[in-house]
């Protein structure tokens, strides 16, 4: 199965545990930006560092990743594609 969540289910341990257990391999997860700025200018309470440990959290728990982006925010630069790239 694939399912679409929010990047914050890998803080629950217990939910990836049970995803997995019933055949979830990956979840389609909408980050929407690593710049600070576009996160704040779309309302969003994430941070970088901390999907990055959800994405961890998910890895290790063998649920995998289908990640998804918005470029073109207005204080979104070349250098932002490249690190959403990096990301």
């Amino acid at each position: 199965f694939i399912a679409f969540g929010q990047y914050f289910v890998g803080r629950d341990a217990e939910m990836l545990d049970l995803l997995r257990e019933a055949g979830f391999i990956r979840i389609f997860v909408g980050f929407e930006s690593i710049n600070p700025q576009t996160l704040k200018d779309f309302n969003k309470k994430q941070s970088e560092k901390a999907m990055r440990e959800c994405i961890k959290a998910m890895h290790e728990h063998g649920v995998q990743i289908h990640g998804s982006f918005i470029l073109g925010g207005e204080t979104d630069t070349l250098e932002t594609a490249e690190a959403t790239i990096q990301f």
